[in-house]
């Protein structure tokens, strides 16, 4: 649609009056729902008032979520590459629904802090500020912010020195946020909308001697989040994870899958897949075993996938030196020009060429995607200044390489793109009353 276009229905222009089609309402709202957000939020909600109150009713933002697929954003530090930086570079991927493929777009700013953990399109994100950063609540389509208070703990949210997320509990409809710095102090969590500052729960060790790492080493990361209510934290363990229900805010241990043979802690990841909590371990340098939760209350793990080399059908693919135009215009958020002229940190050419099969010991997997048909998995060596990156589908037994313009540091957060915002009823209405009848 071009820009003209989009004016004329912002200023009222080009309809004569404010009501819906003449259609029937739920087959009206079906079409619209599929619509992706980010038109409808640009454009499709400025053509009359119905259309604006609809598009933000909550429960058309969550039949409009369900239309459209996850991705994967994909953030690597600003040069030159430090612990402690805090700009990042955000891209966007989205496979391709037929092959296995992607397109790649850029994501916000060209520079922005460390992306934490995503829930429901709005994303949980570390601001850098003078000599600490804070924890903010955005939703980059919408322009939504809520910055956080200062945690009672005192950390600074750095790169790598604690664990955040996101999550959303489906019965009081509430968003919280859970931060972990030190274990022995607790989690701590904050309600948005009912929170003035952060509650301290409980941490998962009573005693010192049941931490199965090492105090001085260990560091918690972002944890795995499973349908936005439960958090899975990896704990350096061959045994156990440790797991947090939202709802309840209740800390419990989820045992490792038992498949006859001692866990080494090294060779294993731990992935969302279709809504499941999934356990990735590389067997050998030929077998890759993807372990499914089956069910988390009961702790039921079952063998659903194995990549195993002399059954996989390999493809690889050439890197390519950048974006092109499409994908730059496509970005979302309001990227802006990258002052550095670098080009995009993630690209891709379909050139295909012969090539042997990686070792898959070498290997970490990131992600998944097409709603776990396809696993996404990394060289953990950096090859100079590209990884070399895989897509394998589990149903046609086929892996394809690529190569990453990556740095050290870099991070995959699944994402899905939405209209939700913590709006209130008067600033609706405030909105709605600037619309032309």
């Amino acid at each position: 649609m071009s820009q003209r276009k989009m004016n004329q229905l912002k200023n009222g222009e080009e309809h004569e009056e404010g009501t819906l089609p003449e259609l029937p309402e739920h087959i009206f709202i079906e079409i619209l729902a599929k619509i992706p957000p980010k038109f409808l939020y640009e454009t499709f909600r400025y053509v009359c008032k119905a259309w604006y109150t609809l598009i933000c009713n909550s429960e058309f933002i969550d039949k409009n979520a369900l239309h459209h697929k996850h991705g994967i954003l994909i953030q690597v530090p600003k040069w030159p590459y430090r612990l402690d930086n805090k700009r990042f570079k955000t891209s966007f991927l989205q496979m391709d629904e037929k092959e296995l493929d992607f397109n790649l777009t850029n994501f916000g700013p060209s520079r922005m802090g460390l992306i934490r953990s995503s829930c429901n399109g709005l994303i949980l994100v570390s601001e850098p500020r003078e000599k600490t950063s804070v924890l903010c609540v955005k939703n980059f389509l919408t322009g939504s912010a809520l910055t956080l208070p200062s945690c009672p703990s005192g950390c600074k949210h750095g790169y790598g020195v604690c664990g955040s997320a996101l999550g959303f509990n489906p019965i009081t409809k509430e968003y919280k946020v859970v931060h972990m710095y030190a274990d022995g102090y607790g989690f701590e969590m904050f309600t948005i909308g009912s929170d003035d500052e952060w509650r301290r729960i409980p941490g998962p060790f009573k005693e010192a001697s049941e931490r199965p790492f090492n105090i001085e080493q260990f560091r918690w990361s972002d944890p795995v989040s499973i349908e936005r209510q439960v958090l899975h934290w990896f704990v350096d363990s061959e045994k156990y994870i440790i797991s947090m229900n939202i709802r309840d805010e209740k800390v419990s241990k989820t045992n490792l899958p038992d498949f006859g043979r001692r866990i080494i802690k090294h060779k294993y990841e731990l992935l969302e897949m279709d809504g499941k909590l999934s356990f990735v371990y590389k067997a050998s340098k030929y077998r890759i075993d993807v372990w499914v939760l089956k069910d988390f209350g009961r702790q039921v793990w079952s063998k659903e996938h194995s990549i195993i080399a002399k059954s996989t059908n390999y493809i690889t693919l050439r890197a390519s030196s950048g974006p092109t135009k499409k994908d730059k215009d496509q970005s979302e958020g309001g990227g802006q020009k990258d002052d550095d002229n670098e080009t995009n940190d993630a690209s891709l050419n379909r050139e295909e060429k012969k090539d042997k099969l990686p070792d898959f010991a070498k290997l970490a997997a990131v992600a998944t995607l097409r709603n776990g048909e396809v696993i996404m998995l990394k060289h953990k060596k950096n090859s100079g200044h590209h990884d070399l990156m895989y897509l394998y589908d589990f149903k046609h037994e086929e892996m394809r390489k690529f190569k990453m313009k990556m740095k050290e540091g870099q991070k995959f957060i699944p994402h899905r793109s939405s209209l939700v915002s913590w709006r209130t009823q008067s600033e609706l209405s405030a909105e709605i009353s600037n619309i032309s009848l």
